[in-house]
């Protein structure tokens, strides 16, 4: 299990007993030095084929390490260099089999983002990206098939839509492109049958909403309120 440290400075690993669940460590695992600019760390993934991890770390881009899951070790490949002072690197998201990295990207030259993942580890920004998104994209969630990509935007109170051609991973954006959501949505999260979005927001009434998406395209199907300030969500099966 992987954490980003708020304190800018490192992530923490710590090893999971496969039997009782016990955890062990943390590891502290410094990357100053790897990356410049002011950093603002705000999401970790690890790929769902388990060879690399990335971080997101706002205006100062984006970690990349190889994960050795049968020691844990992390070795730290070439990051993703910042865009500019004015761009930050809010949320990542992984495709299913591990070839492309989705960033919600705000700021100067923001939108969704799409690299390619090398089997190195190396990435590369895929033609057209990044894709015009909403005011202030601040998460990004793949379906579990790997064929559309959400991005929740902020202060533009939409998620905007987009799909995937599998046989390349090209993205383009569907139509329409966004939708409205309740105000400030803040985190996103996609069920495991693949049927369902949740969007979590911090000051929406009700907070919590779900939506079916069939070709893509989302569409509203219930909501709930939660506790107040509600900033992140996960899904089980």
């Amino acid at each position: 299990m992987i954490g980003l440290n708020a304190n800018n400075i490192s992530l923490d690993e710590y090893g999971i007993n496969s039997s009782t669940g016990a955890l062990t460590g943390p590891t502290y695992l410094s990357y100053i030095g790897l990356v410049t600019g002011t950093i603002n760390a705000s999401q970790v993934k690890v790929s769902p084929n388990g060879d690399f991890v990335f971080a997101a770390l706002g205006t100062a881009g984006d970690l990349v390490y190889q994960l050795t899951t049968s020691t844990g070790l992390l070795t730290a490949l070439n990051p993703l260099p910042p865009i500019s002072t004015t761009t930050s690197d809010n949320a990542l998201a992984v495709s299913p089999d591990s070839t492309s990295l989705y960033i919600a990207r705000s700021g100067t030259n923001g939108g969704l983002a799409v690299y390619s993942i090398s089997s190195g580890g190396a990435l590369s920004m895929m033609s057209g990206s990044p894709l015009a998104a909403g005011s202030q994209p601040v998460s990004v969630v793949v379906n579990g098939v790997g064929t559309d990509v959400y991005v929740a935007n902020h202060n533009g109170g939409t998620i905007s839509e987009y799909s995937v051609a599998t046989s390349t991973g090209a993205v383009s954006q569907l139509s329409p492109a966004t939708i409205t959501t309740v105000s400030t949505p803040w985190a996103m999260a996609v069920d495991n049958s693949s049927n369902y979005l949740l969007s979590i927001s911090e000051a929406g009434s009700p907070d919590l909403t779900m939506y079916n998406y069939l070709a893509g395209q989302l569409s509203f199907s219930t909501s709930s309120p939660t506790g107040t300030d509600a900033v992140a969500i996960a899904t089980t099966h």
